[in-house]
């Protein structure tokens, strides 16, 4: 899904908190979840929904973290940025959103918690691809205990906290017994440390000083710049691991039923998969049945398992922590939100709320992420949610959208009043549905002037 934005950018510009949660998939939201689930609960989103907009037909460009944001970056497809899979993201495009607003635009930009975008070891900073400010999370290294900062990897500025706030401790404790360092394991348990070290809730500590010392700024008269903040949540990404409390709030039979093929059945004893690929028997191939033709790779086995018939105990526990997770997201949106209200910058705070892609738990025997299918055709109905989102925006009256091919991705139209700039990332306009008001309004931006004014749907 594309999104086009005019903003008057010349220091006097509305300010852009764009904030996403990495492997979100598309019905984890509670406003946006199929019937029937109830696992999900996000009422903070569920408000900045309410609020704005939301976009339900909204795909991921690649259902893997770097090639989907460098899309987010550039607003290019992988075509043309370069990343049909996952791979390192380059260190510098000729077009970069918070580039543009800072050296054009007169913004500040800042961004807090994974970028994704490389590690600059020789002076241990991630590459800032145009934003001022960086305090990173980008869930990537391994415990070391005979490292000088018992790290080995990227050791970014969470890494760099944990280890001054409990020296000698590994951050990664609560499943680095599974799998090494749990960056991709599907098993999920309760966070072993107080929920405050939990980098969840550390990203959102940092928006929250951001926003609070903008908006201090703002009122003694220091700076009058709008800001760009990028609040970027490493979970729902594996490991999954929320606070006990948490995670103790969603119960099993809160989970939604697995989507399944036709002709799937939980049965170790069941048929060998159609070999065709396109039966009802087609997605047995990844239940992990090996000695049935099964693809390799899947099941319990292996703690990086990007498919399998898992264990029932182990399964249920993986999808209430990420669950759990999502809430746990949620709560730190609701602090950011409340910091907006209180700080009296919502009113003057364009927000934007999506994911890089989504996360399959278990649905046709696939977990986390990384397969694009092509008949997830439709966010509404997906059965492969990890290649689908939901989108959210709020502040209608200076948004107009309009619906685009699917397997696109997030995009920005900005334009600077001297001289008149129009990116080379820009999308065709699309529909969008707005959601304050019981009616659906509607609007489309098709063959609506650069300089005529903004659409009101209030």
């Amino acid at each position: 899904m594309a999104a086009a934005m005019d903003v008057n950018a010349t220091g006097s510009g509305m300010n852009i908190l764009f904030m996403m949660a990495d492997q979100l998939r598309w019905d984890a939201v509670s406003y946006a979840q199929r019937p029937g689930m109830k696992a999900y609960a996000t009422p903070n989103l569920d408000k900045i929904a309410a609020g704005g907009l939301t976009m339900r037909m909204s795909f991921s460009s690649t259902p893997t973290c770097t090639p989907a944001r460098a899309a987010l970056l550039t607003g290019m497809s992988p075509w043309n940025h370069g990343m049909l899979g996952y791979g390192t993201v380059a260190p510098f495009y000729p077009v970069e959103f918070p580039r543009v607003l800072g050296t054009l635009g007169g913004y500040t930009t800042a961004s807090f918690g994974k970028d994704h975008f490389g590690w600059n070891s020789s002076d241990e900073r991630g590459n800032d691809h145009g934003y001022q400010t960086t305090m990173l999370y980008d869930g990537l290294g391994s415990w070391n205990a005979h490292a000088s900062n018992h790290w080995a990897g990227e050791f970014d500025e969470y890494d760099q906290w944990f280890e001054r706030t409990l020296p000698g401790k590994d951050p990664q404790a609560t499943l680095d017994g599974f799998d090494g360092d749990g960056w991709n394991g599907w098993h999920g348990r309760p966070y072993v440390y107080n929920e405050t070290m939990h980098p969840t809730y550390w990203v959102g500590s940092h928006a929250v000083d951001f926003l609070t010392a903008q908006a201090a700024k703002a009122t003694a008269g220091t700076s009058s710049k709008p800001f760009l903040a990028k609040v970027s949540f490493h979970r729902p990404h594996s490991p999954y691991d929320p606070p006990q409390r948490v995670l103790d709030a969603v119960k099993a039979s809160d989970l939604p039923p697995y989507q399944l093929c036709k002709g799937a059945t939980a049965d170790p004893s069941a048929p060998k998969a159609d070999d065709s690929g396109h039966g009802d028997n087609w997605c047995l191939r990844f239940r992990g049945e090996t000695q049935k033709g099964d693809v390799s790779g899947c099941g319990p086995s292996n703690a990086d398992a990007w498919c399998g018939l898992m264990p029932d105990a182990n399964a249920t526990l993986s999808r209430r922590a990420y669950a759990a997770s999502i809430r746990f997201v949620d709560e730190q949106v609701g602090r950011i939100y409340d910091t907006l209200v209180s700080t009296k910058l919502l009113a003057t705070t364009f927000i934007i709320f999506t994911a890089d892609h989504g996360d399959g738990q278990g649905s046709m025997f696939h977990w986390r992420k990384g397969e694009c299918f092509s008949s997830s055709s439709s966010s509404s109905s997906s059965p492969f949610p990890s290649l689908s989102l939901s989108l959210s925006l709020r502040y209608c009256a200076t948004f107009c959208g309009s619906l685009v091919p699917p397997l696109s991705t997030v995009s920005f139209r900005i334009s600077f009043p001297s001289p008149l700039l129009r990116l080379p990332f820009s999308l065709p306009p699309f529909k969008a549905t707005h959601t304050n008001s019981p009616h659906t309004s509607r609007c489309s931006c098709a063959g609506r002037n650069r300089g005529s004014p903004p659409p009101r749907w209030c």
